[in-house]
This record gives C-alpha cells, structure tokens and sequence, in this order.
C-alpha cells in the first residue's frame, strides 16, 4: 500500500485523515514487533507517534454490554454491523482485523459499512479470505 493507493480510496476525505492512515501503515509495522495489545483506536484519539489533531475512533469489541445485548438479540454474526449501522457515518473508515479472513462477524460488519458508504480497511492473514473481498484496502500478511 502506497500513498497514491490511500488516495485513490481515500480522495474525498481530508487530508489529516491521509495522514492518519500512513500513521496506520506504520502502526501495523510496530504490531509485527510487539505481540502485546495493540494501541488502536486509543491511539487515533490520542496522540501516536507525533503531535496531531485528535480524531474520533472507537473499538467495537470493548464494550461487553453491547456485544451480550446484540448477541443475543441478533446473533454473534452481528455484533459489528449492528453497531456499524448505529453509529458510522459516510466518509468514517471500518477498520477489521482478522487472521483468516473469514469472521463472518466482521464480514457483516464490513458489508454494513459498505452500505453506509464507509472505507473499508482489513488487516487480514491466510490469503486475505471473504473479508478481502470487501475491503477498500486489504492488506493481507500470508500465513496459514
């Protein structure tokens, strides 16, 4: 992924955004390093790597409540897309990390995303799998 292929996806964002998703390339450098947790959506509002404008992110698998509320109302399947379609908006960026590729909880919520007219980022491994499919941008590391 290079900076024309962000803009090619990314052209009608501004660009503190661009520059947040060349943050994201590097961040996903420094995650083959630490096998820790990975800083994400923390980081995006917070401050990673240098002085910037904050920018809105939320993870969609930390609060448990939902994800017990939307399981059992709609399935295990939907715990991604049910909140995709509350709360993203067009022009947002769904960013799905999965190591097959094949998360159908993160699929639908991909697809959701792409009804919203949201960005669709994967990080994904195997050969990129479904998800892939759905992806705006899928970088894919091969593994198996």
């Amino acid at each position: 992924m290079n900076v024309k292929d962000v803009r090619a996806v990314l052209f009608d964002l501004d660009g503190t955004l661009i520059d947040t998703v060349k943050g994201l390339t590097q961040l996903v450098n420094l995650m083959r390093k630490d096998f820790g947790k990975p800083p994400l959506s923390e980081e995006i509002v917070g401050r990673y790597i240098f002085e910037r404008e904050s920018l809105g992110a939320i993870s969609l698998c930390v609060d448990p409540s939902v994800i017990t509320s939307v399981s059992n109302d709609y399935g295990y399947d939907n715990i991604f897309s049910r909140q995709v379609h509350s709360l993203g908006n067009k022009g947002d960026i769904f960013l799905g990390i999965s190591t097959s590729g094949n998360s159908c909880n993160i699929i639908n919520g991909a697809r959701e995303a792409r009804n919203k007219k949201l960005k669709v980022i994967g990080l994904l491994g195997n050969d990129g799998g479904k998800f892939a499919k759905e992806c705006d941008i899928a970088i894919v590391v091969p593994s198996n």
